[in-house]
């Protein structure tokens, strides 16, 4: 393995981009025609390239055109709008053993220019060219669409003034002391449910999509849920609105279907639709309990538990296209870095 580290300049920008192929080399068999992907690659301080995107394969076709993409400046070419980008062509195998059809050069200043023009390239394979002096290129490929717009950030929403809102679901199984304490002040049900309390809190959701406010669900449980099929389905439906679900799992109970709705690998669906974007977070309480220093313990409990919250919350915002309101001048002291808070959580 090896680790290459740069440093990345300030920027704020992100960069869209859409290209299309024609008359690209045919590497399968005579019955088949190629799989195409680009892979593109940013230029380091050492000459050498690192990958920093790839497309999705376009199967069976000499003509391919790829999905648009979205990456932040600082990512491609780290803000220099001069410096070289290495763009290749492989045609997919399942083998994992890509067959390089081509590759061209550019520099984000050129691509800036935007389609067609200069924005045509051809697409050649370093190899053929050594060998065959009438080789010319394996096919062309095109920027069709390109747009560089700001990235916005988790803090210049707060800064504006979007309100975070929060909620906490307890299931009250084992978690003795809170039981014993409150058994005289609250009613019990049988059923661990989740799905009425996330449709609770999608509703208050659903009337805030204009970036005023963002919800935040957090779920106490002991892992144990008698209606899955209904949650997902919840989750789904709430996948689309300004919310975020927090599951902490309390104790030793098998914890699969917590797992499952967390979906980082595979993407929850219900009746046939899949969610939107990723909004449930699971964590296991117990993997901190174990920690020597029940202050550090707090710490990395609440960094776990936060970590996707500010990414789900600009997701929603981007892919809604909410922009951040002006700053507010009379906003309150921010809340402290939990690295440096000494308040017990």
């Amino acid at each position: 393995m090896i680790i290459i580290a740069e440093e990345l300049v300030a920027l704020k920008d992100e960069v869209i981009m859409q290209f299309n192929g024609t008359k690209l080399d045919k590497k399968k068999f005579i019955f088949w025609k190629s799989d195409p992907f680009l892979v593109f690659h940013k230029s380091l301080e050492s000459g050498d390239y690192a990958v920093v995107h790839k497309t999705e394969v376009v199967k069976n076709t000499l003509n391919p055109t790829w999905q648009k993409f979205s990456i932040p400046v600082r990512t491609l070419c780290n803000g220099d709008y001069d410096r070289s980008i290495k763009v290749v062509c492989y045609d997919w195998n399942s083998s994992g053993d890509h067959s390089h059809i081509g590759e061209f050069f550019v520099t984000l200043r050129q691509l800036a220019e935007g389609p067609l023009g200069s924005n045509v390239f051809q697409c050649v394979h370093p190899e053929k060219q050594k060998k065959n002096s009438s080789y010319t290129h394996s096919g062309l490929i095109s920027l069709d669409f390109f747009e560089i717009r700001q990235i916005h950030s988790f803090m210049d929403y707060i800064k504006g003034g979007t309100q975070l809102h929060c909620s906490i679901a307890i299931d009250f199984t084992g978690v003795l002391e809170a039981y014993r304490n409150c058994i005289h002040q609250v009613q019990l049900y049988g059923p661990t449910n989740f799905s009425p309390v996330i449709n609770h809190v999608s509703r208050f959701a659903s009337t805030y999509r204009d970036g005023s406010s963002y919800f935040i669900l957090l779920i106490l449980t002991d892992g144990i849920i008698t209606d899955m099929p209904q949650t997902i389905q919840a989750i789904v439906s709430a996948s689309v609105l300004p919310m975020s679900i927090i599951i902490v799992g309390i104790g030793t109970a098998d914890f699969t279907a917590m797992e499952v709705l967390d979906a980082d690998t595979v993407p929850l669906k219900a009746g046939g639709v899949h969610a939107s974007r990723d909004i449930v977070q699971f964590v296991p309480f117990n993997r901190f309990v174990t920690m020597g220093d029940p202050s550090m313990a707090r710490i990395r409990l609440a960094r776990e538990v936060l970590a996707e919250i500010p990414t789900q919350f600009t997701g929603y915002m981007k892919a809604n296209n909410i922009a951040p309101r002006p700053p507010q001048e009379n906003v309150s002291v921010l809340p402290p870095d939990p690295m440096f808070a000494h308040t017990t959580i």
